[in-house]
């Protein structure tokens, strides 16, 4: 699911918690919203 990096970091949390992916793939310099995800 693609999400947009200029959300808001607590809709980008909502958006992975809700969905609960197994993995999320990201650019090295993603946002700080994806630390600690798989």
């Amino acid at each position: 699911m693609p999400i947009d990096p200029e959300y808001p970091a607590e809709r980008i949390n909502y958006m992975l918690d809700d969905a609960r992916p197994a993995l999320v793939l990201t650019e090295p310099l993603a946002p700080a919203a994806y630390e600690g995800r798989p």
